[in-house]
Formats: structure tokens, C-alpha cells, sequence
């Protein structure tokens, strides 16, 4: 009987000594893996804050950008300077951004783009047109746009990676500034297209020159 017993006794042993190991090479797993899991998260925590204050930086120029008033030149009124800069947009390449994202990373590389291009639009604007009234309500209305598309990005980065909002001071909030003007815009943007409407709507007084007259038929 304990020869018998001997190698069931071996047997079973060998088996909860696997499965033993099993489970602590199992929990060890576990452990890297929520230990990689909390590396990585961390690392895409700290992308997402340099993200979140390039773009708060960039909105903020575009802000000042938006509510600048030009300055002539006394002896050639022609000539005029803005006493910003105009907002420019730059992410460092060593930086993975698609860690955050691809949806948010592809939106990060079209950011610089878009202030470019504004930029160069407005370039070419000034030299084909008159530098007047018109044009700089335009140039207020692009960087306006330009500041919203940022800090609505910055938000949803923020959001996301449940981030802290950066602080500011309280009797300046650029975002709400801009919101403000966007809404200024298209409500003077439909004012307008309905005086528009109503113009091209209303019959003319004038009598058309070539209006149907009664013609009088010679008498035979």
C-alpha cells in the first residue's frame, strides 16, 4: 500500500506544485502588464499636458492676433503695422503623438497648417485688395475661428487625459472673448443676408422704360 501510495502522493505534489507556479508566473504577468499599462498611461499623460499648453499658448495668439487694431503710417496711409505677431503653430518632432490618439493626432499635425495657411491668405488679401475696413474684419474673423478650433482641441485633450484646466486670470478669458465675437459676426453675417433678401424681394416703383404700351392702330 505506501508503494502504491508513494507515487499518487508524488503525483499530486507535482501538480499543485505547477499550478502553483502557474499561478504566481500568471500574477506575475498580470503585474508587468498593469505596470506597463500605468508606464504608458503616464508617459501619454505628460504628451498630452505639452499638447494642452502649445495649444493654449497658440489660441492665445490667436486671440490678441484677432482683437488687434492696425496703426498708419502718418505720411503714407497706406502703409500700417499690427502690434502682434501673427500667431504661428509649431510641434517638436521628437515627440510620438500618436500615443494620444489618431483621431487627436492627426488634428495636432493639421493645426500648424491651418494657421499657416491663414496667414498666407491674408498675405495675399492685402496684396490685391485695399487694406481697409473689410479686410481686417476678416482677418479678425479667421483668427477668431483659428482660436476656437484650438481651445476646443486643448478641451477634448484635456477631457480625455483628465487633465487639470490651466489657470488664468479672471478678468481674462480669451476663449469666451472669441466666442462672443464669432457670434458678434454671424449675427451681423445674417442681418445682412436678410436685408439682402428682403431688397431683392420687394417689387420695383420704377416703371421699365420698355414697359408694354397701348398701340394706337392707324385709321384706313
Amino acid at each position: 500500500m505506501e508503494n502504491l501510495a508513494s507515487p499518487s502522493l508524488g503525483l499530486i505534489v507535482g501538480f499543485v506544485t505547477g499550478a502553483s507556479l502557474s499561478a504566481v508566473a500568471i500574477l506575475i504577468l498580470v503585474a508587468l502588464s498593469g505596470k506597463t499599462w500605468g508606464r504608458a498611461r503616464a508617459t501619454a499623460s505628460r504628451l498630452a499636458l505639452k499638447a494642452l499648453l502649445l495649444l493654449d499658448e497658440f489660441a492665445v495668439a490667436c486671440h490678441a492676433a484677432a482683437f488687434d487694431t492696425p496703426e498708419f503710417d502718418e505720411d503714407d496711409p497706406d502703409l500700417f503695422f499690427m502690434h502682434t505677431d501673427e500667431p504661428s503653430l509649431t510641434f517638436p518632432d521628437t515627440f510620438e503623438w500618436s500615443i494620444l490618439g489618431s483621431e487627436i493626432e492627426n488634428e495636432l499635425a493639421r493645426m500648424p497648417n491651418a494657421a499657416l495657411n491663414v496667414s498666407r491668405a491674408l498675405e495675399h488679401l492685402q496684396t490685391v485688395s485695399q487694406a481697409d475696413e473689410d479686410f481686417f474684419g476678416t482677418r479678425r474673423a479667421e483668427y477668431v475661428k483659428l482660436g476656437i478650433a484650438a481651445f476646443d482641441l486643448a478641451d477634448r485633450i484635456e477631457n480625455k487625459f483628465s487633465l487639470s484646466t490651466l489657470e488664468r486670470p479672471d478678468f481674462f478669458r480669451p476663449r469666451q472673448d472669441l466666442l462672443r465675437e464669432q457670434r458678434k459676426r454671424q449675427s451681423a453675417l445674417a442681418g445682412k443676408e436678410n436685408t439682402l433678401t428682403a431688397q431683392a424681394s420687394s417689387p420695383s416703383n420704377v416703371t421699365s422704360i420698355f414697359a408694354a404700351r397701348p398701340v394706337k392702330i392707324p385709321e384706313i
